[in-house]
């Protein structure tokens, strides 16, 4: 792809499947890159299994609580349907 000043090329960001999985897991789950990231396939792994982990820990029980809660609150009547 050609560089900002559009003199150049610059080498693609994704050179691979496996480093476009990583910078999918990356943004999807709104990490970011910062400042220290892992480099080795072994830390890049953890780092993985870190992001999901967090995911399911805190996003999937989050959902289902709020799904839960609402119907307690239209049981009770608090709460009226669009």
């Amino acid at each position: 792809r050609p560089t900002v000043s559009g003199v150049g090329e610059e080498p693609s960001p994704f050179g691979s499947i496996p480093s476009s999985f990583w910078w999918f897991m990356v943004t999807a789950t709104t990490v970011g890159y910062g400042d220290v990231y892992p480099t080795s396939t072994g830390g890049k792994f953890v780092a993985i299994m870190a992001m999901l982990t967090g995911v399911l820990v805190i996003a999937f029980p989050v959902s289902v609580f709020s799904d839960l809660w609402s119907r307690e609150l239209k049981r009770a009547g608090t709460l009226v349907d669009d």
